[in-house]
């Protein structure tokens, strides 16, 4: 126990009083809001340390860290902005690589082979709730399509459809032989394996996984909606 100055009228007090025995005032109140000035300074603090931090780099020469926009180690001179230019090349370099690549799949579906029959050239699959939707595109711009819910009773939907590939867009565009009417398009997004892509599918992001599967086997099993 120690005594101290109130606040307010200077007298000696109690550091446990809660009130002023002279004057009133209220020292538990006084005290907590001096409290939360002082946790308020220290998270400003904090904060700005961290502002600081975000807005400095670490010198690939000499490991002291200087702010991003000098262009030169106050410490040991290391062109610090040529460094940064260096970095984002590689960063471009890196994700035009992956683009390429994604449009050589894209490309490998669509070439031609040189046998005078229809070949099946790739079958992918995708998630639709709980549905899956099935593709199988042919080396001479034909495919069909089957979509069906596993285990259910519901008949399959399907169609056979003609293909394209819109090298502007990096669109795959299916056009329903039937109806003359385009039934669905996604464009390559990014892929994760060689047989797994993502893509932006009827709007929404969908994984398109290259599967093995028996169109014909769906439609005995579920029967169609033409059924």
């Amino acid at each position: 126990m120690a005594l101290i100055q109130c606040p307010e009228c200077r007298k000696e007090i109690s550091d446990k009083a809660a009130v002023c025995p002279h004057c009133n005032f209220d020292i538990v109140t006084y005290r907590k809001k001096i409290q939360e000035e002082k946790d308020r300074e220290e998270k400003e603090k904090r904060a700005e340390e961290l502002r600081n931090m975000q807005e400095k780099i670490k010198c690939p020469e000499c490991g002291m860290l200087v702010n991003k926009s000098v262009e030169l180690c106050p410490s040991c001179g290391y062109p610090i902005q040529k460094e940064k230019k260096r970095k984002k090349k590689i960063q471009i370099g890196v994700c035009t690589a992956v683009v390429l690549l994604a449009i050589i799949i894209i490309v490998s579906i669509v070439v031609k082979n040189n046998s005078v029959e229809s070949k099946i050239i790739g079958k992918w699959s995708c998630l639709n709730g709980d549905a899956l939707w099935n593709y199988e595109f042919n080396d001479d711009y034909t495919g069909r399509f089957v979509g069906f819910i596993p285990g259910s009773n519901n008949p399959a939907f399907h169609y056979s459809y003609t293909w394209s590939y819109d090298k502007e867009s990096s669109e795959i565009i299916i056009i329903g032989i039937e109806d003359n009417k385009e039934k669905s398009r996604f464009k390559i997004l990014n892929f994760d394996q060689r047989d797994t892509i993502k893509a932006n599918f009827l709007n929404a992001e969908k994984t398109l996984t290259r599967e093995d599967f028996n169109y014909d086997g769906i439609i005995k099993m579920y029967g169609t909606y033409e059924d």
